[in-house]
């Protein structure tokens, strides 16, 4: 879900983004956490962009595949 939030930002689809950041509240899952894992997850977006070295990434959020899609639209 946090690539489909991030995703959605890319895109500016708002609509998309709320209601996926409601679904993860709705699952128990504080704001705080959310922000982390999104924070977590570009930090590894990051790292991966500037070196293309998938080790680097520890990749703790969100799989390899899943920052190398991201990577393809931000």
């Amino acid at each position: 879900e946090i690539v489909t939030i991030l995703q959605a930002a890319s895109q500016k689809d708002f609509y998309t983004l709320l209601t996926t950041a409601r679904s993860l509240i709705d699952n128990h899952k504080t704001p705080g956490l959310i922000v982390s894992t999104l924070m977590h997850t570009l930090n590894d977006l990051l790292i991966l962009k500037a070196s293309a070295e998938p080790k680097l990434v520890r990749a703790h959020t969100v799989s390899i595949s899943g920052l190398n899609q991201l990577m393809q639209i931000w």
